[in-house]
């Protein structure tokens, strides 16, 4: 009786152990269906921090989240064929031109499109209208820039602020534009602020999250989430708190 006692509380044992194995199994499996993969511009001061802000956005809405940085053009391309389910952060226009993503409704950041020229140019841009008399650098795949030099002709698309700011420091563009962040960061880290600074910041724009169509459904619960957060002013804190944290770091 002993030892069919012991046999029993063995066997008893091993089925815990099968048990507890099937259910971490199905944990592991909730949590990869739950898991979603964005895509962000590489390189960009506000995708840098928009990535802090959208895992917070999205641990506040229970759903785990991974992002990674690739440069603007494929983050186009991945997006919109579904090979990532949606990008960190656009413009307005950007859900106007690609269909199949989804805008979340509420804003959760903004941009400021700035021009940046040489201290030494004595350039003088007043609006969007004086852009047509100089040579332009912009970043490839970033739509805001896109949108306000489209029509023009002496506009040169290159793959990283970086590159950018240096192409304009040799003198091969009159005035480079990007998000005001993005240049100011990359103006400090390549140490050019005493000879490029922004001239003028020619429009604010809401910047959105973007979900591709075939995740439409979670679009409502992280809209309520960004709304809670904009009321409440973390969302402002944790902007404020993540640009510093950026800068302060180059």
């Amino acid at each position: 009786m002993e030892k069919r006692s012991l046999a029993m509380k063995k066997y008893f044992v091993l089925f815990i152990i099968v048990l507890a194995m099937i259910c971490l199994s199905f944990v592991n499996l909730f949590s990869e269906e739950a898991k979603y993969h964005f895509v962000r511009i590489d390189g960009l001061a506000e995708q840098v921090v928009a990535e802090k802000i959208l895992k917070d956005i999205y641990n506040q809405a229970g759903i785990t989240i991974d992002i990674e940085a690739v440069p603007g053009g494929r983050a186009i391309m991945l997006a919109t064929t579904g090979k990532s389910d949606g990008e960190t952060l656009r413009i307005f226009s950007y859900g106007e031109k690609y269909k199949m993503m989804i805008r979340v409704p509420t804003p959760y950041s903004s941009l400021e499109t700035t021009v940046f020229a040489k201290k030494s140019s004595n350039i003088d841009i007043k609006n969007k209208a004086d852009l047509a008399k100089y040579k332009i650098v912009i970043v490839r795949g970033v739509q805001h820039t896109i949108d306000i030099t489209e029509g023009l002709d002496t506009v040169h698309v290159i793959d990283t602020v970086e590159q950018m700011m240096k192409f304009l420091n040799l003198d091969r563009a009159d005035i480079a534009i990007t998000n005001n962040i993005s240049g100011v960061a990359v103006l400090k880290k390549l140490k050019l602020t005493a000879d490029i600074i922004p001239l003028i910041t020619l429009e604010t724009l809401d910047l959105f999250h973007y979900l591709h169509e075939t995740h439409k459904d979670i679009v409502p619960t992280v809209d309520e989430v960004i709304q809670k957060m904009v009321k409440s002013g973390e969302l402002k804190k944790l902007r404020e708190k993540y640009e510093k944290e950026y800068l302060d770091n180059i």
